[in-house]
C-alpha cells in the first residue's frame, strides 16, 4: 500500500511564483505611473501604461503557460528599463531593475525549468552591457572613453560590473546551499513518513495503515462485484521461542517470516503486521480459494528457511481465512478472521481455517 501523495508546499510556492512575480511587476508599472503624473513625466507615465497592459496579459498568460509568461515578462523590464533610460537619464537609476533581477532569476528559476533561469540570466546581463551604450556612457573606442571621462565614471562601471558578478555568485551559492538543504529535508520526512506507516522491526505495513487498505478493498469490491479475501496469521508457539532462545532470536523469527512473506504473497496483496506475532494479509480481487493457495505457499515457503528452525524447532503459522461478503463492515470481516485464527488454534495449529 503506498502512502497518499499530498502536495508539498515548497510545490505550491513553485507553482504561484510566476503568477506572483508578474503581479509584483503590475504593481511596479502602477505605482510608477501615478509616481510620474506627480511629477510631470509624460513620456515614462505612457510607458509605465504600456508595460502594465503587456503584464497583465502575460499573467493570464501564465495560468495556463508559466514559463512563456515569466521569460517574456524578464524580456519586458529589461525592454523597459532601456526605454525609460533613453526617456530619461542614467541618474534615474533604471540600470538597477536587471541589476537586481540577477538574484531574482534564480529563484525564479526553481518554477521555470528547462534551462529557463539561464536565458533569464542572460537577459539580465545583456541589458547591463546595452545600457550604458544607450546613453553614450561607454563610447567606442574604448581609448576615448578612458581619455574623455574622469576616473570615477571608469569606477563607477568597474563596480557596476563587480555588483553583478557578486550578485550572480552570491544567489548561485545561496540557492546550492538551499537546494542542499532541501535534499536532506526531503529525505527525513521521506523517513518520517516511512516510518509512519511501516513496523520498524519486519519493515511491513503496520496496523494503523490497515483501515486505509481495508477501506480501499470494500469499495473496490461494492464497485466490481468481484470479492477480496482477508487472512490473520499468529507465529505457533511463539512465546516459547522466547523462553528458550531468547528475545532476540523472536525477533529475528519475525524479520526472517515477514521477508519470506514478501516474497511469497502477489505485488497486488498487502501484509501488515497486526501485533506481537500476529501478521494481516489481504489479497484484493480474490477469491478465498486462490487466497487459501497463497497461504499454503507461504506455509511451504518458511519450512524451507534453516534460519527459522534450528535443530529441535519448527515454526508454523495458524490462518483464519475468511472472504468479503457485500454489505459487510470490515470490522465484522476483521471479528470473522479472528474466530477462525482461534477455531486453528483449537483445532492444532498449524493450519488454516476457513
Amino acid at each position: 500500500m503506498h502512502p497518499l501523495h499530498k502536495e508539498t508546499f515548497t510545490g505550491i510556492c513553485a507553482k504561484k511564483v510566476p503568477g506572483f512575480f508578474l503581479l509584483s511587476m503590475l504593481i511596479f508599472h502602477v505605482s510608477q505611473a501615478l509616481f510620474c503624473l506627480v511629477i510631470h513625466f509624460q513620456n515614462l507615465f505612457t510607458l509605465n501604461l504600456i508595460a502594465f497592459c503587456i503584464d497583465f496579459g502575460l499573467l493570464l498568460l501564465s495560468q495556463k503557460h508559466p514559463i512563456p509568461a515569466v521569460l517574456l515578462g524578464e524580456l519586458e523590464l529589461c525592454i523597459f528599463s532601456v526605454t525609460a533610460t533613453i526617456l530619461s537619464d542614467w541618474e534615474a537609476g533604471f540600470y538597477l531593475l536587471p541589476l537586481g533581477m540577477l538574484g531574482a532569476g534564480y529563484f525564479l528559476s526553481n518554477s521555470v525549468k528547462n534551462g529557463s533561469g539561464t536565458v533569464m540570466q542572460a537577459i539580465n546581463l545583456l541589458t547591463l552591457i546595452v545600457l550604458p551604450l544607450v546613453r553614450r556612457q561607454f563610447p567606442i573606442p574604448f581609448e576615448e572613453f578612458f581619455l574623455s571621462n574622469p576616473p570615477s565614471s571608469h569606477l563607477f562601471f568597474w563596480n557596476l560590473s563587480v555588483c553583478a558578478v557578486l550578485a550572480l555568485l552570491s544567489t548561485h551559492l545561496f540557492r546550492s546551499s538551499l537546494w542542499s538543504y532541501n535534499c536532506k529535508l526531503e529525505e527525513r520526512n521521506q523517513n518520517l513518513e516511512y516510518m509512519a506507516v511501516h513496523d520498524p522491526l519486519t519493515g511491513l505495513h503496520n496496523r494503523w495503515t490497515v483501515t486505509e487498505a481495508l477501506s480501499r478493498c470494500k469499495e473496490q469490491s461494492d464497485q466490481s462485484g468481484i470479492p477480496f479475501s482477508a487472512a490473520l496469521a499468529d507465529v505457533d508457539d511463539f512465546k516459547e521461542f522466547n523462553d528458550r532462545f531468547g528475545h532476540c532470536f523472536g525477533d529475528q523469527v519475525l524479520a526472517t517470516l515477514a521477508e519470506s512473506v514478501r516474497h511469497s504473497i502477489g505485488r497486488e496483496d498487502f501484509a501488515f503486521r497486526w501485533g506481537g506475532e500476529e501478521l494481516l494479509f489481504l489479497f484484493p480481487s480474490t477469491s478465498k480459494t486462490n487466497a487459501k493457495r497463497a497461504l499454503l505457499r507461504i506455509q511451504q515457503d518458511i519450512r524451507c528457511i534453516s534460519a527459522l528452525n534450528p535443530p529441535g524447532c519448527q515454526v508454523t503459522l495458524t490462518f483464519g481465512l475468511c472472504e468479503y461478503l457485500p454489505g459487510q463492515t470490515t470490522d465484522q470481516l476483521l471479528t470473522l478472521i479472528d474466530r477462525k485464527l482461534y477455531q486453528g488454534k483449537a483445532q492444532g495449529k498449524n493450519c488454516i481455517v476457513d
